[in-house]
């Protein structure tokens, strides 16, 4: 049976919570990484005032979201206003009090965790959580290829940032055909790849936001334009305006390098 949802785009759909930015790895070119953390009451004060308005949906990330204090009342805050509650890991944190409906593992060239680290914690959770799935940074076919072997039910494929190494589309072509298939591993491609790859309008800031260990609200995580929070409905208006995006910021840097270095010849 299929749901139909009237959506009229005044409050967001779903919410990004960097719960906390410490981490116990130490990846090359992170950007996530430093010492902020929202607190409980915070996070409650947030929960409380996203599901006023109707979100349906939290991810929580980080950092490393399972070092938070208090992720377990936080796990089950949000269960009990009944959102969608989805859970992004390093895959080094093996714990027995987390109840989410989803949770995903980093598995790439970029995280510092190999397959049997990863093998370890998805066996963990088989039985605790409904589902589980991969993030994977796409950086090369043969780590893609390994993050495509491991016994999960997702793979979300992420785009490298700044700069993109990959570059083996037609592999990625039969992915993308495969991921409409009821048979086999779920693949979601996520909105940065997409607008990157083949140029799809980005959702982001339309139908959820961002909020960092800082308290800043953002339109997603890879922008620098970030709002100090305020309140949910001031602050999505805020970002419903903004436009920003990465890779439209780098399309008018290199317009701009390119009429620097013909003025110069």
């Amino acid at each position: 049976m299929i749901k139909v949802i009237n959506f009229d785009y005044s409050f967001p759909l779903s919410c990004h919570i960097l719960i906390t930015s410490k981490c116990n790895l130490n990846c090359p070119g992170c950007f996530y990484k430093s010492t902020s953390e929202i607190s409980f009451e915070k996070i409650s004060d947030i929960f409380q005032e996203l599901k006023k308005a109707g979100t349906r949906s939290i991810a929580l990330g980080g950092g490393e979201p399972l070092l938070h204090p208090e992720i377990a009342r936080i796990c089950a805050l949000a269960k009990k206003l009944s959102f969608y509650l989805a859970i992004t890991s390093n895959g080094t944190i093996l714990r027995n009090d987390i109840e989410c409906d989803r949770i995903h593992f980093s598995f790439d060239s970029i995280h510092l965790t190999d397959s049997e680290t990863i093998l370890k914690v998805i066996q963990f959770y088989r039985n605790k959580i409904k589902k589980i799935g991969t993030n994977h940074i796409l950086t090369d076919k043969e780590s893609l290829e390994e993050a495509l072997s491991m016994p999960v039910e997702y793979l979300t494929l992420l785009l490298e940032k700044p700069s993109n190494r990959f570059n083996d589309w037609e592999l990625l072509l039969r992915l993308y055909g495969h991921s409409s298939n009821k048979a086999g591993k779920k693949i979601w491609f996520d909105a940065c790849l997409m607008k990157f790859w083949k140029g799809k309008e980005c959702n982001q800031g339309k139908t959820s936001m961002s909020i960092n260990s800082e308290l800043k609200r953002s339109r997603c995580s890879n922008v620098n334009y970030k709002i100090p929070y305020t309140n949910l409905q001031e602050t999505w208006k805020e970002i419903r305006k903004d436009k920003t995006c990465l890779f439209e910021t780098k399309e008018k840097d290199d317009e701009k390098e390119k009429k620097t270095t013909t003025l110069s010849l």
